[in-house]
C-alpha cells in the first residue's frame, strides 16, 4: 500500500505542475488532464481505495479497531477527494469543449485534492498503517496481499495496473523535467 502511494504522490506532483501551469496561463493539452484524472479514478480511488475500503478497514474492525476514528476519517477524505475530482472531471470537459475559464476550476479543485491528499497519505502512513500492523496478525500479511491481488483483478481489470503506471511514467517525462 506504500507503494501505491508513492506512485499516488507522484501523480500530485504532476497536478501540482499541471496546476502551475494553469495559474501562469500556459496552454495545458486536454489529453494530458484526461490522463491525470484516469489515473487518480481508477488507481487512487477504485484501486486503492477500493483495497483499503473494501479490504483493510473491514478487517481492521474485526480486529477490534472502531470504525470511529482512523478509519472513519479516512472514510470521509476519501469521499472529500472524490468530489474534488468530479469537479476537476466537470472542468475538463468544459475545457475540452473550449471553455478556457474552467481550467481555473481545475487548478482550484486539484489544489484542493492536492493538500487533502498529502496529508491523507501521510496519516495513513504514520498512523493507520502502524493500527493495523499492531492489530492484524501478521499470519494474516499473506491473505491480506492475496485479496488486494483479487481485488485489483476485479476493479481494474488484468494488467491495467501496468497501464496506469505507463500514464504515470508518460506524464512524469513532460511535466516532472530537471529543468522546469
Amino acid at each position: 500500500m506504500k507503494r501505491e502511494h508513492e506512485e499516488i504522490t507522484e501523480m500530485l506532483s504532476i497536478l501540482e505542475r499541471i496546476s502551475e501551469r494553469i495559474r501562469s496561463e500556459v496552454e495545458i493539452d486536454p489529453e494530458h488532464l484526461k490522463r491525470a484524472l484516469e489515473f487518480i479514478k481508477v488507481f487512487a480511488d477504485r484501486c486503492h481505495h477500493g483495497k483499503e475500503e473494501g479490504i483493510l478497514f473491514p478487517m481492521m474492525e474485526g480486529y477490534g479497531v472502531p470504525r470511529a476514528g482512523p478509519i472513519g476519517v479516512m472514510l470521509m477524505e476519501h469521499e472529500l477527494g472524490r468530489g474534488y475530482v468530479n469537479e476537476m472531471a466537470e472542468a475538463m470537459e468544459r475545457y475540452r469543449a473550449g471553455d478556457v475559464e474552467a481550467l481555473d476550476i481545475f487548478a482550484e479543485n486539484a489544489e484542493k485534492y492536492i493538500e487533502l491528499l498529502k496529508q491523507h497519505i501521510d496519516k495513513e502512513n504514520d498512523i493507520l498503517f502502524r493500527i493495523a500492523e499492531t492489530h492484524i496478525p501478521r499470519d494474516e500479511d499473506e491473505k491480506l496481499l492475496e485479496r488486494f491481488e483479487e481485488l485489483e483483478n476485479e476493479k481494474i481489470g488484468p494488467g491495467r495496473h501496468m497501464e496506469l503506471q505507463n500514464i504515470l511514467k508518460g506524464l512524469a517525462a513532460i511535466y516532472l523535467k530537471e529543468n522546469q
